[in-house]
């Protein structure tokens, strides 16, 4: 996927395994597999390199899942990043304190148990 031009704000919300929705689609629990969450971790890498591509200089790219599986949340980050030196992360714990990811990254992770939410991870990165 490509575009002719570029956008200063990018929403990615891709297909996920919807692991952070358990306590409102208990069902989810028999569709997930690690064989999965492998393949949707790798559409999700593709789907955000697209966009990344589509985000103009100094532009900001948000990225979001409705899970809490790791693969498919920092995972994801982490591989786009290695892959896409020009974009940051932006820390988001300053501006959303009580959604803090527990591990002290700059993402935010929602917790059905601490939050009362669905399950969501979301990072937000800039191109340099």
């Amino acid at each position: 996927m490509s575009f002719d031009r570029k956008f200063a704000r990018v929403l990615v919300d891709p297909p996920c395994s919807g692991l952070g929705t358990l306590q409102s689609r208990p069902d989810v629990r028999w569709r997930a597999s690690p064989e999965s969450i492998g393949e949707l971790a790798a559409l999700q890498e593709a789907i955000l390199s697209a966009a990344g591509r589509a985000t103009a200089r100094g532009g900001v790219l948000v990225y979001s899942v409705c899970t809490i599986s790791r693969a498919e949340g920092q995972g994801v980050i982490e591989r786009f990043l290695a892959r896409h030196p020009e974009f940051e992360v932006d820390d988001l714990q300053e501006q959303f304190p009580g959604w803090s990811h527990p591990e002290g990254e700059p993402y935010l992770q929602l917790l059905p148990h601490r939050d009362g939410t669905d399950g969501f991870f979301i990072a937000r990165l800039r191109r340099g």
